[in-house]
């Protein structure tokens, strides 16, 4: 997950694990890392809105990635407008820190995800509780995560008995979680 944040005037993209790195605006929606030798240009819908980035390196590399969403503490926290599937979520997140059988047996939970992410996801082990934040449709973004379409991602704070994360839950259409994104901001 590639994130992009202002760093005093410039762009700076930032992968997990990586070090941020400063781009250059080539236009009002391109911009340039000399030093790694990659471009990104932001992807705008009719209304104006970002949809993606396409990405380009030197080497003839060009992909277009969807936009998944605002950084998190870019939200407004918003009332849960369902608890029932936030309970929901929260089963099927904990059933992920078990791993395989209770993953297995967990209502809500796309088939892609089972097969392909079988094993324990310690990020969910010790949860305690969901604390919803927001939801977002993102059906017409052609999303795609372990071979099921993306409709809705669900953005929840995570709460453990010492620390707090969150977690994006991506949602199919007919409400089955087929993904997770646990991060920092």
């Amino acid at each position: 997950m590639l994130t992009i944040t202002d760093r005093k005037g410039k762009l700076a993209g930032h992968l997990p694990g990586g070090v941020a790195e400063d781009y250059v605006a080539l236009s009002a929606t391109s911009f340039w890392d000399a030093e790694e030798g990659v471009q990104f240009t932001v992807i705008k819908n009719a209304g104006g809105e970002v949809t993606g980035l396409r990405l380009r390196n030197d080497d003839g590399w060009d992909h277009t990635a969807p936009r998944i969403g605002p950084l998190i503490h870019s939200l407004t926290p918003k009332p849960d407008p369902d608890p029932v599937l936030t309970r929901k979520v929260e089963g099927v997140l904990k059933a992920m820190a078990q791993g395989r059988k209770a993953l297995e047996e967990a209502q809500g939970v796309a088939p892609g995800r089972k097969k392909n992410y079988p094993s324990a996801n310690t990020n969910f082990v010790g949860l305690r509780s969901l604390s919803f934040i927001a939801a977002q449709d993102v059906s017409d973004r052609n999303i795609e995560r372990h071979d099921a379409k993306v409709s809705r991602i669900l953005y929840y704070r995570l709460l453990f008995d010492k620390t707090k994360r969150y977690v994006l839950v991506y949602l199919t259409a007919d409400g089955l979680v087929t993904d997770t994104d646990v991060v920092d901001d």
